[in-house]
Protein backbone atom coordinates (compact mmCIF):
# COMPACT_ATOMS: atom_id res chain seq x y z
CA UNK A 1 0.00 0.00 0.00
CA UNK A 2 1.90 3.05 -1.20
CA UNK A 3 -0.05 5.60 -0.29
CA UNK A 4 -2.44 5.48 2.45
CA UNK A 5 -5.08 8.46 3.35
CA UNK A 6 -7.04 7.07 6.13
CA UNK A 7 -10.27 7.99 7.71
CA UNK A 8 -11.19 10.93 9.70
CA UNK A 9 -12.93 10.20 13.57
CA UNK A 10 -15.15 12.83 14.61
CA UNK A 11 -13.56 12.95 17.89
CA UNK A 12 -10.11 13.57 16.20
CA UNK A 13 -11.78 16.38 14.31
CA UNK A 14 -13.13 18.21 17.25
CA UNK A 15 -9.40 17.57 19.00
CA UNK A 16 -8.14 19.45 16.05
CA UNK A 17 -10.41 21.65 16.14
CA UNK A 18 -9.88 22.53 19.81
CA UNK A 19 -5.68 22.65 20.03
CA UNK A 20 -6.14 25.46 16.89
CA UNK A 21 -8.23 28.38 17.26
CA UNK A 22 -8.86 28.92 13.94
CA UNK A 23 -7.77 26.68 10.41
CA UNK A 24 -8.45 27.25 6.92
CA UNK A 25 -11.26 26.38 5.41
CA UNK A 26 -9.56 23.87 2.71
CA UNK A 27 -7.62 22.42 5.95
CA UNK A 28 -10.86 21.72 7.42
CA UNK A 29 -12.17 20.24 4.22
CA UNK A 30 -9.42 17.77 3.96
CA UNK A 31 -9.32 16.43 7.68
CA UNK A 32 -12.88 15.91 7.75
CA UNK A 33 -12.68 13.00 5.27
CA UNK A 34 -9.26 11.92 5.77
CA UNK A 35 -6.74 11.98 8.84
CA UNK A 36 -3.35 12.70 7.04
CA UNK A 37 -1.77 11.38 4.10
CA UNK A 38 1.42 9.07 4.37
CA UNK A 39 3.57 7.85 1.71
CA UNK A 40 4.76 4.18 2.56
CA UNK A 41 5.80 2.88 -0.52
CA UNK A 42 8.40 4.29 -2.13
CA UNK A 43 9.16 6.01 0.97
CA UNK A 44 8.84 9.54 0.49
CA UNK A 45 7.73 11.62 -3.28
CA UNK A 46 10.00 13.90 -4.57
CA UNK A 47 7.93 17.19 -5.51
CA UNK A 48 9.58 19.38 -7.98
CA UNK A 49 8.62 23.21 -6.90
CA UNK A 50 8.98 25.69 -9.64
CA UNK A 51 9.16 28.58 -6.46
CA UNK A 52 12.08 27.03 -5.21
CA UNK A 53 13.82 27.44 -8.87
CA UNK A 54 13.03 23.51 -9.52
CA UNK A 55 14.15 22.16 -6.48
CA UNK A 56 12.77 18.69 -6.00
CA UNK A 57 12.01 18.39 -2.07
CA UNK A 58 11.32 14.82 -0.32
CA UNK A 59 7.42 14.67 0.92
CA UNK A 60 6.77 11.76 3.34
CA UNK A 61 3.78 12.66 5.24
CA UNK A 62 0.55 15.35 5.80
CA UNK A 63 0.57 14.32 9.79
CA UNK A 64 -2.46 12.71 11.20
CA UNK A 65 -3.97 13.47 14.64
CA UNK A 66 -3.86 11.25 17.74
CA UNK A 67 -1.16 9.01 15.26
CA UNK A 68 0.49 6.13 17.17
CA UNK A 69 3.35 7.20 15.37
CA UNK A 70 4.48 10.15 17.46
CA UNK A 71 6.78 11.12 14.18
CA UNK A 72 3.43 11.58 12.27
CA UNK A 73 1.21 13.19 14.91
CA UNK A 74 0.27 16.60 14.13
CA UNK A 75 -0.81 17.74 17.51
CA UNK A 76 2.56 15.97 19.26
CA UNK A 77 4.59 17.69 16.92
CA UNK A 78 3.35 21.07 16.73
CA UNK A 79 3.44 20.77 20.61
CA UNK A 80 7.15 20.56 20.52
CA UNK A 81 7.99 22.54 17.72
CA UNK A 82 5.79 24.83 17.11
CA UNK A 83 7.44 27.68 19.34
CA UNK A 84 10.24 27.06 16.99
CA UNK A 85 7.97 28.88 14.35
CA UNK A 86 8.13 32.87 13.77
CA UNK A 87 5.04 33.57 14.66
CA UNK A 88 1.51 31.83 15.95
CA UNK A 89 -0.18 31.91 12.47
CA UNK A 90 2.15 29.15 10.95
CA UNK A 91 1.29 25.39 12.08
CA UNK A 92 3.03 22.45 10.94
CA UNK A 93 1.11 19.99 8.48
CA UNK A 94 3.77 17.90 6.85
CA UNK A 95 6.91 16.32 6.92
CA UNK A 96 9.87 15.27 4.94
CA UNK A 97 11.73 12.03 5.51
CA UNK A 98 14.78 13.84 6.72
CA UNK A 99 13.52 15.95 9.47
CA UNK A 100 12.12 19.31 7.87
CA UNK A 101 8.53 20.29 7.68
CA UNK A 102 5.62 21.77 5.39
CA UNK A 103 3.98 24.20 7.33
CA UNK A 104 1.15 26.47 6.96
CA UNK A 105 -0.37 30.04 7.79
CA UNK A 106 -3.83 29.56 9.28
CA UNK A 107 -4.96 33.03 7.99
CA UNK A 108 -4.80 31.83 4.07
CA UNK A 109 -3.59 28.30 4.08
CA UNK A 110 -0.69 29.29 1.87
CA UNK A 111 1.81 26.24 2.16
CA UNK A 112 5.90 26.81 3.41
CA UNK A 113 9.19 24.14 3.37
CA UNK A 114 10.40 24.96 6.50
CA UNK A 115 14.11 23.71 6.36
CA UNK A 116 15.19 22.95 9.58
CA UNK A 117 18.49 21.03 8.80
CA UNK A 118 19.35 23.80 6.16
CA UNK A 119 20.04 21.27 3.43
CA UNK A 120 18.57 23.62 1.09
CA UNK A 121 20.80 26.44 1.97
CA UNK A 122 22.30 27.00 -1.42
CA UNK A 123 18.62 28.19 -2.45
CA UNK A 124 18.82 31.71 -4.39
CA UNK A 125 14.86 33.05 -3.30
CA UNK A 126 13.61 34.82 -0.76
CA UNK A 127 12.79 33.44 2.63
CA UNK A 128 12.01 33.57 5.99
CA UNK A 129 14.86 33.80 8.83
CA UNK A 130 13.79 31.98 12.17
CA UNK A 131 15.72 30.36 15.16
CA UNK A 132 16.30 27.08 13.70
CA UNK A 133 16.48 26.50 10.07
CA UNK A 134 14.74 28.77 7.09
CA UNK A 135 11.61 28.80 5.71
CA UNK A 136 10.35 28.95 2.08
CA UNK A 137 7.31 29.72 0.36
CA UNK A 138 6.45 27.25 -1.88
CA UNK A 139 3.30 29.42 -3.07
CA UNK A 140 0.59 27.31 -2.99
CA UNK A 141 -2.58 26.91 -0.89
CA UNK A 142 -3.13 23.48 1.27
CA UNK A 143 -5.55 22.42 -1.49
CA UNK A 144 -3.30 23.04 -4.12
CA UNK A 145 -0.72 21.38 -2.61
CA UNK A 146 -3.06 18.34 -1.87
CA UNK A 147 -3.75 17.93 -5.08
CA UNK A 148 -0.14 18.25 -6.84
CA UNK A 149 1.38 15.32 -3.98
CA UNK A 150 -1.73 13.27 -5.12
CA UNK A 151 -1.47 13.93 -8.95
CA UNK A 152 2.42 13.20 -8.70
CA UNK A 153 1.32 10.01 -7.30
CA UNK A 154 -0.83 9.40 -10.34
CA UNK A 155 1.67 10.17 -12.80
CA UNK A 156 4.35 7.77 -10.86
CA UNK A 157 1.65 5.16 -11.02
CA UNK A 158 1.60 5.30 -6.89
CA UNK A 159 -1.70 3.37 -5.82
CA UNK A 160 -3.52 5.79 -3.41
CA UNK A 161 -5.19 3.38 -0.80
CA UNK A 162 -8.33 5.11 1.42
Amino acid sequence: MPVVLKKMKKVFLQELMEYFDSLPEDYLRFYEKYNGLIITDPDYLDIEFSTLNGLEISFDAILEVSSENDSYDLLSINKELGSDLPNSRFIIIGSDPGGNFFIMNKDNSNIFYWDRTIIHSELDVDFIECDIGNIYSIELKFSNFIDLILEKCRRNNIDIQK
